[in-house]
């Protein structure tokens, strides 16, 4: 006998039901985990204006390596280097390995193709801080 055939018989005489996964809707994202979502569907499309809708005027960002001072401060900051990023690498693309978000806190594992296509991706994890429906911190840390 078929070792599921099997498995299947003894569970029957023992009076036990077999039942099927049901796969379950995903819960909605929060507030916090919908804005850095659309932040990075807006990166994704290479749409500056959309990104930076969701920043802060006062956003900070920092390497956490060394977060003892931010990297980059404002919007008219990260339109330059973002901007030139957008139109200097086509290819540009992060996609979320996995997220964690708890309050004004979402933490993305992201997976991020900064270069030609078949080049190795880069992995980072961005520490997202939300305030009044914008992003006012991120903190990038490397994974190697």
């Amino acid at each position: 006998m078929p070792l599921t055939k099997l498995i299947l018989a003894a569970s029957a005489s023992l009076g036990l039901t077999a039942c099927a996964a049901v796969p379950s809707a995903a819960p909605p994202l929060s507030p916090q985990a919908a804005l850095v979502q659309r932040q990075l569907d807006a990166y994704n499309a290479h749409d500056l204006e959309a990104f930076l809708a969701t920043y802060s005027p006062d956003i900070e960002i920092f390497d956490i390596t060394d977060a003892a001072a931010p990297q980059m401060t404002g919007l008219e900051g990260m339109r330059e280097v973002y901007g030139g990023m957008f139109v200097s690498m086509p290819n540009l693309r992060c996609d979320l390995g996995n997220r964690i978000a708890d309050g004004a806190f979402v933490i993305d594992h992201e997976i991020c193709a900064m270069g030609e296509p078949g080049d190795p991706p880069e992995r980072a994890i961005a520490i997202y801080q939300v305030e009044n429906n914008l992003i006012r911190r991120v903190w990038f840390a490397p994974v190697d």
